[in-house]
């Protein structure tokens, strides 16, 4: 049965690491996207 907690705990941790991770690449997604949109408007506009 300890095996058992263990087991579980560690795919706990496993499942918090790859929600973290996940939502770090969103924001640097979000912000290279923002940042090129910075970049591409005044080349728009001329």
């Amino acid at each position: 049965m300890r095996a058992y907690t263990q087991v579980m705990s560690y795919l706990f941790v496993l499942n918090v690491v790859h929600l973290v991770f996940i939502s770090v690449e969103q924001l640097v997604c979000i912000h290279f996207v923002a940042s090129s949109i910075h970049v591409i408007k005044p080349i728009l506009v001329f």
